[in-house]
């Protein structure tokens, strides 16, 4: 494109800009000059026709208002899009100015050199003009300019496009009347993103029947947390869903999954070569379950405060490969900041949600210690800002089975509308190699876990139904009854000194033996 082809497309007449505004042009090039507000030249602004940079500026610019200096009379302006804009609405006698730095360049100093003017915001009609507008307003507003802004046809991108496509100045003057207030505009205009609903409208929503992926384990929307200290079987347990939900199978032969689902597996925590390995003790294989070949090289953000290109080109497939879980191990090494302050906490949950909107996410995380003498329920050991905790929806803590080295525990500790899981047991399945190594093959559901006081109201029930059915147990009878639930002898000891303190229950010997009967129910003398 030569410069006369250039104003052709733009409808610019060349002696009014050349004799109005100074500006001058080659086959290739349009100089521009800039003016202060009394009309110095503080610097040209170059329009390359033939190259990929298409601006350029002399040493010394700084973004400012193009045409400042011919409003001093106007107390009614349009700020637009553009120098060409600018030009052509001079050029049909409407007084205008536009950022030489475009629209993200207007700030609240231009915005005061226009202040107590009404001003028509007339930005091109494109993402990047309308996402502008709110933000020039309310710029303007602060320094008393009253501020309308101006609508084109949905297939009219800018003032330059409105004359191209054979549209009148009276046409023009027309969209400017029916300028709107910014109030007015918003409404209108505003991303999906940002409108309200009303209680009636939520009600009339249509959702998915089932809000879990694996039936109160996994969410099908939002996050669940897997926390507890290291080497107590995070990475296998998050192994064994990824695979249940990749097969489509049920949780531990146990906990229902919804329908087979691929996952993407964020892991900065595992070497590759570990992954292969149990990967091939697990028996996964086929492309349900995918890998960021180079997690290292992933961060959330980019150099220049955005999402970093990695961080947009993982959401794009998870997008495109339909993906419904993914799983982050861990979630100290992914997030930017501190995880202990709210606000760091606060900017992960909020990234990871636009990255991969409408998506369930497993985060895997460590717990913390209390110190010595300091109680700390479950969901406090959580490691971190405890904005964790009201960013997910479910919570697990995991912890190690002191008495066992293939055992550990899964509580829930939050589990949002749902009610609770209780506490259950799950066992690492080992197979010995010939090397002497071991592998972790998979998990199995070992059942519920009673807590100490669930446990001795269980044993109290059992010792009271045995002792109602029985009027003497012998204490070898009690435990045998006790320990086919769980229950453990120190339990069994605790629970029946209790009940005899309460009077509930009474003891005698009998040889070596101890008996037991309810208070009141036998005779001494009828035991021996």
């Amino acid at each position: 494109m030569n410069a006369n082809e250039y104003f052709e497309q733009h409808t610019l007449d060349q002696e009014f800009i050349k004799t109005t505004f100074g500006v001058s042009w080659s086959e290739d090039k349009i100089t521009i000059p800039i003016y202060d507000k009394d009309g110095k030249l503080l610097y040209c602004k170059y329009r390359h026709l033939n190259t990929t940079n298409k601006f350029s500026f002399d040493t010394g610019n700084h973004p400012t208002l193009f045409c400042l200096h011919k409003i001093k009379d106007n107390n009614t302006i349009v700020l637009c899009e553009g120098e060409p804009d600018c030009m052509k609405l001079w050029q049909e006698k409407i007084p205008a100015v536009t950022s030489t730095g475009g629209v993200a360049k207007f700030d609240e100093e231009m915005a005061q050199q226009l202040a107590g003017k009404t001003v028509y915001i007339l930005f091109d009609n494109d993402e990047a003009g309308q996402k502008r507008v709110m933000s020039a307003s309310q710029k303007l507003m602060n320094v008393g300019c009253k501020v309308k802004i101006v609508g084109l046809s949905k297939d009219i991108k800018d003032v330059c496009e409105h004359f191209g496509a054979g549209k009148t100045k009276e046409e023009l003057v027309v969209s400017i009347s029916k300028a709107l207030t910014p109030n007015e505009w918003w409404k209108l205009n505003k991303p999906e993103d940002f409108k309200t609903i009303t209680a009636q409208e939520l009600r009339s929503m249509e959702f998915p029947k089932d809000q879990w992926l694996i039936d109160r384990i996994i969410p099908r929307e939002g996050f669940c947390f897997i926390f507890g200290a290291e080497g107590t079987g995070k990475s296998f347990t998050a192994l064994s869903i990824a695979k249940a939900l990749s097969e489509g199978k049920d949780w531990l032969d146990k906990f229902k999954t919804d329908k087979q689902c691929k996952v993407l597996f964020i892991d900065k925590e595992n070497p590759k070569q570990m992954t292969s390995r149990r990967l091939a003790s697990f028996e996964v294989s086929g492309e349900n379950i995918v890998w960021v070949k180079y997690p290292e090289k992933l961060q959330l953000v980019g150099e220049d405060g955005g999402f970093s290109d990695f961080a947009i080109s993982l959401s794009e497939e998870v997008k495109a490969e339909n993906i419904d879980l993914i799983i982050i191990d861990s979630f100290v090494d992914l997030m930017v900041g501190n995880e202990n302050a709210a606000d760091d906490v606060q900017k992960f949950f909020d990234a990871i949600r636009q990255l991969f909107p409408n998506k369930s996410i497993l985060a895997l995380h460590h717990e913390n210690k209390p110190s010595a003498g300091t109680f700390k329920s479950d969901a406090q050991r959580t490691r971190g800002s405890s904005n964790i905790n009201a960013q997910t929806t479910v919570q697990f803590r995991i912890e190690a089975i002191s008495s066992s080295k293939t055992e550990f525990s899964l509580k829930q500790t939050k589990a949002r509308d749902a009610q609770k899981l209780d506490k259950f047991l799950l066992e690492m399945n080992v197979r010995q190699n010939e090397d002497e190594t071991t592998d972790v093959t998979g998990l199995t559901y070992k059942g519920e876990m009673l807590e100490a006081d669930d446990k001795i109201t269980k044993a109290r029930e059992i010792i009271q139904e045995l002792l109602s059915n029985s009027p003497v147990a012998s204490k070898k009878e009690i435990t045998e009854a006790c320990s086919s639930s769980g229950i453990g002898e120190r339990t069994i000891e605790r629970t029946l000194k209790i009940m005899t303190d309460e009077g509930v229950v009474d003891g005698a010997k009998n040889g070596r033996e101890n008996t037991y009967f309810l208070t009141n129910s036998v005779k001494t003398d009828e035991l021996l």
